[in-house]
């Protein structure tokens, strides 16, 4: 069987994903906080996992491995999609507890399940694909997103560093970082309704929705199977959704 295990698989991306990998026949694990509407399909399978939670994270991945019997999959792909956006603002006006919040799903629970995943799959002879969904903003400081920009600079520092541990590995894992690039998702919606003292570049992303240049999650996601399913997959690379369109 073909195995997808998706992190964040109720809304936007991951919902898109979802769909597009079901299409592909591929059995999915489907880890979120809310249960999503096409859990009724008899190849999707849904466990409820909240990624604030750090510490029950193994737990949770390990039995929905044993559940779904994927040690006898001959394929496994790994997409982690959970990700917020706020505190949007300057630092020194946040609340330490909206930081902490930022970082355990932006930080440590893409660290706690690589590592689960890494655990769970390093002996088996499947084929072992890992996608992280990271972002442009890691590349340069933005006004209004030190945690975000800082959280997805070191996503991109934990997909590289994976990626050169596992090259000496006998049954290496692959892992790429993905960046989707602007989509039209809730995440969107809610950077444009900030304010410019917070968001800086307020109008540019405002810009962006008006002039229709938000892709749809679904064309997203389109190019991100693509990337998981090519027989030149990015191993060690922060690639770019314009690669795969």
């Amino acid at each position: 069987m073909k195995l997808a295990i998706v992190i964040g698989a109720s809304r936007g991306l991951g919902a898109a994903l979802c769909e597009s990998l079901l299409e592909k026949e591929y059995l999915i694990a489907g880890f979120s906080r809310t249960e999503p509407l096409f859990s009724t399909h008899p190849s999707f399978h849904y466990f409820n996992m909240d990624v604030t939670q750090t510490e029950e994270l193994s737990s949770v991945f390990n039995e929905a491995m044993q559940m779904m019997k994927a040690n006898q999959a001959s394929e496994l792909l790994f997409i982690y999609n959970a990700g917020i956006v706020q505190p949007i603002g300057q630092m020194g006006t946040f609340k330490a507890n909206d930081i902490s919040r930022h970082y355990a799903v932006n930080v440590i629970a893409p660290a706690v399940l690589t590592n689960a995943f890494i655990y769970f799959s390093q002996q088996l002879s499947a084929l072992k694909r890992m996608a992280l969904i990271t972002s442009g903003a890691a590349n340069r400081p933005i006004s209004g997103w030190t945690c975000y920009s800082s959280a997805k600079a070191s996503m991109n520092m934990l997909v590289q560093a994976t990626s050169q541990e596992q090259s000496a590995a006998n049954i290496p894992i692959h892992i790429c970082g993905f960046n989707p690039g602007i989509m039209d998702t809730d995440m969107q919606a809610d950077i444009r309704n900030q304010t410019k003292e917070d968001f800086p570049q307020l109008e540019r992303f405002q810009a962006f929705h008006k002039e229709g240049q938000l892709r749809s999650a679904d064309a997203v996601a389109e190019a991100l199977t693509k990337c998981l399913t090519s027989t030149s997959f990015p191993d060690g690379e922060i690639t770019d959704v314009q690669t795969y369109l």
